[in-house]
């Protein structure tokens, strides 16, 4: 958050710093820090911790806590943080606070507004034989029984992320069981590449939706029925005016229309003035 006015009043302080100080400047926008302090400090680059890391961690300090965590459930706690530990822990500790100390994978579900992982392969199973009917019906069904719709759109991008790296061959650090990694490869096989793809764009343009959106489910819904549309349904869609969800493009944009043609001088009369402009010819 400093100014390189700021960083330039601190340079003198950063070359000859007091014995006793040791300065850490954070941030996640290196690019923007000067040259002239870069050549001065020592640098680390952070990254995100692997699910494996994260549940290793979780597992020591469940330990030493006394809690007991079903596998499945530490896995979900480890999923939603996305990388960052200090929001698996701080999960951690709100499950404990409000479950006690045995915490199951019903319980993390439950806090989480999750679906089932069964709830979300059923739901691309419908995607895979392009029933719209059998989507809608698991998508109500899961909501009704307390899914978040958001934190339901962000697993299904996830799982459709995860069948895209299978179906490509890189799914090797995907963090599954086998039982899950059998069974979505086998649902790899039944998508080709195109339909994967704007399914994932479909669902991640949902969650995003969702913020605002006046019905709880209706950008969910109509990413099902954009997933399971075939291609040329989808270009014929566009090509009219609109997609899927009407008149307006999924990605924001307001539909490009023709401009006006100039008028015909004869039609404005011939002694008319350009409008903006004053004297002259």
């Amino acid at each position: 958050m400093l100014s390189n006015a700021a960083f330039n009043a601190l340079l003198k302080t950063l070359e000859e710093p007091p014995s006793h100080v040791i300065f850490v400047l954070a941030t996640t926008d290196p690019q923007k820090i000067p040259l002239t302090v870069l050549s001065r400090v020592q640098r680390f680059d952070f990254r995100r911790l692997t699910l494996k890391e994260i549940t290793t961690r979780l597992s020591e300090i469940a330990a030493k806590e006394g809690l007991r965590v079903e596998p499945a459930a530490m896995d979900l706690i480890a999923r939603q943080a996305t990388g960052a530990m200090r929001d698996a822990i701080s999960l951690l500790d709100q499950l404990r606070a409000y479950t006690g100390d045995s915490i199951d994978l019903i319980q993390v579900q439950g806090l989480l507004g999750a679906g089932s992982h069964q709830a979300i392969a059923d739901l691309v199973g419908r995607l895979a034989d392009k029933d719209v009917g059998g989507g809608l019906t698991i998508i109500g069904q899961a909501v009704d029984a307390g899914a978040d719709p958001r934190q339901l759109a962000r697993e299904l991008v996830e799982y459709l992320r995860s069948l895209l790296l299978l179906q490509a061959g890189s799914g090797e650090g995907l963090a599954l069981t086998a039982d899950e990694a059998s069974q979505m490869i086998q649902q790899s096989k039944r998508f080709d590449t195109e339909q994967l793809l704007r399914a994932i764009r479909a669902f991640a343009q949902a969650a995003y939706e969702l913020k605002s959106s006046s019905s709880p489910t209706l950008p969910l819904e109509l990413a099902v029925v954009e997933a399971t549309l075939e291609e040329t349904r989808v270009a014929q869609a566009a090509s009219s005016g609109g997609d899927a969800r009407g008149n307006t493009r999924r990605t924001g944009r307001f539909q490009q229309t023709k401009p006006r043609e100039k008028p015909d001088r004869a039609a404005v009369g011939e002694g008319s003035k350009p409008l903006g402009f004053s004297g002259g010819r």
